[in-house]
């Protein structure tokens, strides 16, 4: 969080308001390709490493399976979406609106590729409890974006900082890979491609929501810098400052949730206290960071970013309820998936997604950057109370086959 906002603030001020607009269109269109590569690979992964707790054998497989066919995918889809790009990158705004969209967005796409491929590793970490080797890698991909980033813009300004990125992430992937490598295997028997299937069975489960997740994140971004040029930047600033605020629930979940992947039956009752502990907490710490945005925030955003962002603070308060509920469905979304519930999660995104397209193509022609906070913000309730009540009757449901 603190190298993704010190780059931000870099790019804000060394690229200047336009590139900066420019850039933001551009990595909002990067992030929608993030979640399209990763395909739900990553999480599918995650899951079946960390429900396999009692067997190594067993989650090196699925590790080793996770990965590979993450690679086959990322390539597939880097040669697929690179010929889509290409063809319809005039209906993007280029060269008209974003003159430098073209070359920007095929180093965008590679870096989406190789974006899959660590996140793919660093899930499986988590499913292996591996907290150790994620921070190491994870540090190693935000430090070596950020210092390669801020390189690259005094090379190259925008196509400059991009490199950077690729750079940074194929370093991370090395690393990731002498951690924990992989084998290379010319054949592969029966019991391993039911592995891969497994993988992929639950991964596709998984897409929808992996949908819906860049259309909660990028989409509003993405659709703002499609109708209304010159509010991308504006917009960005409160958006990115929220996301990365984010990191905080999430890191939580990360570490706790994957203790909740396997329930035997004689702890089913403590664990559903702690459950509680753990969502009330995290609630509580939810009300705590919005407070200090709310007051730090107004401060901070025009020292560090400048004054012509004065009007991101706005955007920033209607984003705060966004805030607070996305920290919240997190808890809930990877409980659910953990307990393969992934039927669960996607009609829930269904509905968001609708309720946020049709609310962006209401809002944003009328009020802009302010519309695209609105839509992020309102669409996020009812996904949330789906998920809430969800939980409850899964939790119900358990206590209830054992009669306590």
């Amino acid at each position: 969080m603190l190298c993704y906002f010190s780059l931000d603030i870099a790019s804000a001020r060394l690229l200047g308001f336009v590139l900066y607009d420019e850039w933001n269109y551009l990595y909002s269109i990067i992030i929608i390709c993030n979640w399209i590569m990763r395909f739900g690979i990553d999480a599918s992964c995650r899951i079946h490493i960390a429900n396999a707790i009692d067997d190594v054998c067993k989650q090196n497989k699925y590790y080793e399976a996770g990965v590979k066919l993450q690679i086959l995918v990322s390539i597939f889809l880097i040669i697929v979406l690179e010929l889509v790009s290409q063809c319809g990158i005039s209906y993007l705004g280029y060269p008209v609106k974003y003159p430098n969209l073209r070359g920007l967005l095929f180093l965008g796409i590679i870096y989406s590729g190789l974006f899959s491929i660590l996140s793919c590793i660093k899930e499986s970490f988590v499913g292996f409890i591996s907290f150790k080797n994620l921070f190491l890698v994870t540090s190693i991909e935000f430090l070596g974006c950020t210092f390669m980033g801020i390189i690259g813009i005094f090379m190259k300004e925008e196509y400059g900082l991009i490199i950077g990125y690729i750079v940074a992430i194929i370093f991370a992937i090395i690393v990731s890979l002498n951690i924990r490598p992989i084998r290379i295997k010319i054949k592969h028997d029966s019991e391993d491609l039911k592995y891969y299937k497994e993988i992929i069975k639950y991964a596709l489960s998984l897409l929808i929501s992996n949908i819906g997740a860049l259309v909660v994140t990028e989409m509003d971004t993405f659709m703002l810098g499609s109708m209304c040029k010159g509010e991308t930047g504006i917009y960005a600033v409160a958006k990115n400052i929220i996301s990365k605020a984010t990191n905080i629930p999430l890191a939580i979940c990360t570490v706790i949730m994957v203790r909740y992947a396997v329930i035997r039956r004689d702890e089913i009752y403590q664990r559903m206290k702690t459950f509680k502990k753990t969502i009330t907490v995290n609630f509580i710490l939810l009300l705590i960071l919005s407070v200090m945005l709310i007051i730090c925030i107004p401060v901070l955003l025009v020292y560090m970013y400048g004054d012509q962002y004065e009007a991101s603070i706005r955007i920033l308060y209607i984003l705060i309820p966004y805030f607070v509920l996305f920290g919240l469905t997190a808890f809930f979304s990877t409980f659910l998936s953990y307990h393969k519930k992934a039927g669960t999660i996607t009609l829930a995104t269904i509905f968001m997604i609708c309720t946020n397209l049709a609310l962006n193509f209401i809002l944003i022609p009328k009020k802009g950057a302010i519309g695209a906070a609105w839509a992020s913000t309102i669409s996020m309730l009812p996904y949330a109370l789906v998920l809430i009540f969800s939980t409850f009757l899964l939790w119900r449901n358990k206590i209830k086959d054992i009669g306590v």
